[in-house]
């Protein structure tokens, strides 16, 4: 598979694999087999500077590990982007 070249950011999605993992309990945490997913971003740093793809890799993370935040009502999105609601 070729490279794209000439990008921003890139994001390469690797495979699933089953590793121990903590899972909060009532009592505290325990170790249990877990599936984690292998996400790479990787950026042009002459394009974009280390903080802010900090952030952005932050960004991307929580909403994964948080899935039901991607389901945004239509009109917060518009909201969040300077547009009127519709």
């Amino acid at each position: 598979v070729p490279q794209a070249q000439n990008y921003t950011v890139g994001l390469t999605v690797g495979g699933i694999a089953r590793k121990p993992g903590l899972v909060k309990a009532g009592d505290g945490e325990r170790i249990e087999p877990r599936e984690f997913l292998t996400l790479t971003l990787s950026f042009d740093h002459s394009i974009v500077e280390g903080a802010p793809a900090a952030r952005f890799t932050s960004r991307v993370k929580q909403l994964i590990e948080r899935a039901g935040l991607l389901a945004e009502p239509a009109h917060a999105t518009a909201v969040s982007a300077g547009e009127a609601p519709e």
